[in-house]
């Protein structure tokens, strides 16, 4: 083996140092020198494997280098290296594995791991373990079967993990409360967004104030999956079970709202990392659980149910957007009331793009007059199906609200989903914490101009600092996503 010293080599697009991927301790990053070129004899003598700070060179798959972009691992088995590649065929990730035999296939490996941390090439690998969590319930009970799908995904560079299968309802919240953080640098969550929720409960019941540092991933093994379709989103990818996987394989985390919860009565404190919705949305998500066996195809069962009887809420929302804003309300009827941190709710439903993972504010979505035509319209895209929808569906925005419900009747007052969740029927304030959590992601979505203008008005109006997760990147006009639901 030979090295070659050579100038500072280009920061490769994937692994920017304002986001590098080498994590320690409750998530944190560092970054060490820059990588110099590493050349390695082949056993058959003549080329030598290049190493570089953007690209590997093998000898036998030709001239062409290999971009450090779509290298996710390197593994040494009997004394061959591979290379676990995952390029980009028709939209979607698809692992390729090129195995090549050079004199020190051990050293190579670390080399191009360091190469893919973007530290130096001498730098020693960090330890990360990660706990897995399964719930076999989710969704259309398919939890299992995709984590196994992708489990060798989360190990190809190094990575240990532990693995434990929920066997009851708060299981989740009863590990967070108790969880080692120095054990783990990371927690996955194989499962729908309940699994998440529950962690999340638990982690704020932590006795260390800093447990939600600990960065979270998601695998979509669930129904609405909303965890996993969002960092998917930030990130510029199509949500599956692979390219989720590839996320936390890549190790890159990013702050995300979280919002306090509490309601009139209780002392409890709810996290919420999703929504809060209220009226048609909250019945068609907790009273289509009776079908959680048919999978996401239950939602759009019940919405046509709702639609077609559709009732009427009452009630008021006062909001602010910033602690210093003056507080507004609004009252009447209610159709349909979203309140969310992130754009998607679950899949297909997209409720607020200008939302970035740690901009401060949510969007409140609701429909207050209209047929149950331009509600089915809005329902499925507000952006595409005309001006009747359009007019339909109002949107504010805001740091914190309070929603005061009236009772529809004594035996059926109505529903407030929290994330998914039930909550008693009663006036509840939803408070955002800004970048209070982390997810795994790598955020390469530049933010909206009128995100920029959103955060701007709000760091005036004394709620918060500006995002910290795009940088100085503003883009004019913000692309529609492009997310589909797939398991593997």
């Amino acid at each position: 083996m030979s090295i070659v010293k050579g100038s500072e080599s280009p920061v490769n697009h994937r692994r920017t140092p304002s986001a590098t991927p080498l994590l320690t301790t409750m998530g944190q990053s560092t970054l060490a020198s820059p990588l110099n070129e590493v050349k390695y004899d082949m056993e058959s003598g003549g080329d030598e494997m290049v190493v570089s700070a953007t690209h590997v060179t093998i000898p036998e798959e030709g001239s062409a280098p290999i971009p450090l972009d779509i290298i996710y691992g390197a593994t040494v088995e009997n004394n061959v290296l591979q290379i676990h590649t995952f390029p980009l065929h028709k939209k979607k990730r698809k692992q390729r594995d090129i195995k090549c035999k050079c004199v020190n296939a051990t050293e190579a490996r670390k080399s191009i791991l360091n190469a893919i941390d973007g530290v130096a090439i001498s730098a020693e690998r960090p330890k990360r373990h990660l706990l897995c969590l399964i719930n076999p319930f989710s969704g259309a009970k398919k939890a299992e079967k995709v984590f196994e799908a992708v489990r060798h995904i989360l190990t190809m560079r190094g990575a240990t993990i532990e693995v434990i299968t929920t066997s009851y309802a708060g299981h989740a919240t009863e590990l967070g409360k108790t969880l080692d953080l120095a054990k783990y640098q990371g927690i996955v969550c194989c499962s729908g967004d309940g699994l998440i929720y529950e962690l999340l409960q638990g982690l704020g019941q932590h006795s260390n104030p800093d447990a939600f540092k600990m960065p979270i991933g998601h695998l979509p093994g669930g129904t609405g999956n909303a965890a996993a379709c969002n960092m998917s989103f930030y990130s510029q990818e199509i949500m599956t079970a692979v390219s989720s996987a590839l996320l936390i394989n890549l190790g890159k985390t990013t702050p995300l709202d979280l919002a306090e919860v509490t309601q009139e009565g209780s002392e409890d404190k709810i996290h919420s990392f999703l929504s809060l919705t209220w009226a048609i949305v909250a019945d068609i998500d907790l009273e289509s659980e009776k079908c959680r066996c048919l999978g996401p195809i239950r939602i759009e069962m019940y919405a046509m149910n709702r639609i077609c009887c559709l009732r009427n809420y009452q009630g008021t929302v006062k909001y602010r957007f910033g602690k210093n804003a003056p507080l507004q309300e609004i009252s009447g009827d209610f159709k349909m009331f979203v309140a969310t941190n992130i754009p998607f709710i679950d899949a297909d439903a997209c409720f607020g793009e200008v939302l970035t993972p740690d901009c401060g504010f949510m969007e409140l979505h609701f429909v207050r007059k209209g047929t149950r035509c331009g509600l089915l319209c809005g329902f499925l895209n507000p952006k595409e199906y005309g001006e009747e929808s359009n007019n339909l569906i109002e949107i504010v925005r805001a740091s914190e609200f309070t929603l005061i419900p009236v009772s529809r009747t004594d035996s059926n007052p109505g529903l407030i989903d929290v994330d998914g969740e039930l909550r008693p029927f009663k006036p509840t304030t939803y408070s955002v914490q800004q970048g209070k959590a982390r997810m795994f992601a790598n955020v390469t979505l530049p933010i909206s101009e009128k995100a920029a203008k959103y955060m701007a008005e709000l760091k005036q109006n004394g709620g918060g600092n500006v995002s910290t997760t795009h940088g100085n990147d503003v883009m004019t006009k913000q692309p529609r996503p492009i997310v589909k639901q797939s398991m593997v």
